[in-house]
């Protein structure tokens, strides 16, 4: 609508660069589609949670673009979450992701299935070592 009137559509030409004061807007509206998208992942499908032993469930943490995703290691999660990737378009960058896990059995299996590399604990997410114990 231009001027009150219905126009056809346009092309855009340029689109946004760095710097663009509606950049960091664009950037929080789309991390919040996917915080609401992976909690609705975990919500509808019961089994995919983390269990660390405590009783709140975390499926994920996020800090300006990194992310973390906590499942089980299962082969139905680690699908759900690729389901999610090509259906909201966004796209995982696999030369810095990399996956841990401390059951040997499913090493192959997320390898094979993300294309992760695997990486022993303890690993460092936003400088913090992250690691399995007390």
């Amino acid at each position: 609508m231009i001027h009150g009137e219905l126009r056809s559509y346009f092309k855009s030409t340029r689109g946004l660069r760095q710097g663009d004061s509606i950049s960091p807007s664009l950037f929080i509206i789309m991390a919040e589609v996917l915080t609401r998208g992976l909690n609705l992942l975990f919500t509808k499908n019961h089994g995919l949670d983390y269990n660390y032993g405590g009783s709140i469930l975390i499926s994920h943490l996020a800090f300006a673009d990194n992310i973390i995703i906590f499942t089980n290691g299962q082969q139905k999660s680690i699908k759900c979450i690729s389901i999610y990737t090509s259906s909201s378009g966004q796209a995982i960058n696999i030369n810095k992701s990399s996956f841990t896990t401390t059951k040997q059995q499913h090493q192959n299996k997320v390898a094979h299935i993300t294309g992760f590399q695997f990486q022993p604990l303890p690993i460092t997410y936003l400088r913090v070592p992250l690691f399995k114990g007390h």
